[in-house]
């Protein structure tokens, strides 16, 4: 988990990190940190989007990261972040809110899961009520495949 926040934190800041190999897939940009692997992509007014494979060693299933690092002040710690509209994959889902990144982490349930998500969706996310996030995400599928075929990735 530390080093998918290294990565995110990073991303933030607008800082590569030595040693990481990145290529374009459509709109997303895949990463390559050793064995750890991610894809991200901007959405509208600055706000990051990040998927992650499941780590070396199994410490999680891969999940996805989104953020606004300029507008967002963010409690560290659990919360509930609830993914709805048309497209979605919809539900409530146990998170983690990180302050320093300004960015919430939702891990997927299992290692397929991103598998399930449809290649365009509305990334609608509500936390208490309030709307976090109302943007769409598309080229999905293509950087899930990109994912899938990361070297060393953990199976």
């Amino acid at each position: 988990m530390n080093r998918i926040l290294a990565i995110f934190s990073a991303l933030l800041l607008g800082v590569t990190a030595p040693a990481q190999a990145n290529d374009i897939v459509g709109r997303w940009t895949i990463q390559r940190d050793g064995r750890t692997c991610s894809a991200s992509t901007l959405l509208g007014n600055g706000r990051l989007l990040m998927i992650f494979s499941r780590p070396p060693g199994g410490e999680n299933n891969g999940g996805l990261m989104f953020g606004d690092p300029t507008n967002w002040k963010i409690v560290d710690g659990p919360t509930v972040i609830e993914l709805v509209g048309q497209g979605s994959v919809t539900g409530k889902h146990d998170a983690r809110g990180y302050a320093d990144l300004s960015g919430y982490w939702l891990p997927f349930g299992s290692a397929t899961e991103m598998d399930n998500y449809p290649d365009a969706w509305q990334l609608r996310a509500i936390k208490d009520g309030q709307v976090l996030i109302d943007e769409p995400v598309t080229q999905f599928k293509a950087a899930v495949a990109t994912l899938d075929a990361c070297p060393g990735k953990a199976g």
